[in-house]
């Protein structure tokens, strides 16, 4: 069994005057895993996104994470592809916080 919902959305549509346009989601799946009590979890991003710095650009993203349950909770098994720029920014803010 698969089943897809649509996760999370990010786009500068309303926006994007001086700045390139971008729009990208996350896709959520439940596939059949290891444990056959609980599906892993599938995010897929697609979609396009802006470069960190300038000349800001618009570029291609495309990522896939894995998370399975285990020991008491999901966990990530694997990360492959892109990230956006947003989440980059907050894993830097969060990278700080634990830093102080």
């Amino acid at each position: 069994m698969r089943q897809c919902i649509g996760f999370a959305h990010d786009d500068d549509l309303a926006g994007c005057v001086d700045l390139p346009c971008y729009s990208n989601h996350q896709s959520l799946s439940f596939v059949q895993g290891a444990n056959r009590d609980y599906f892993d979890i599938i995010l897929t991003l697609s979609g396009t996104d802006m470069t960190d710095g300038p000349p800001f650009r618009r570029r291609t993203v495309y990522g896939v994470e894995r998370f399975a349950f285990a020991d008491g909770f999901y966990q990530r098994q694997s990360e492959t592809g892109d990230t956006t720029s947003l989440e980059r920014f907050i894993q830097k803010e969060q990278s700080i916080h634990r830093s102080q």
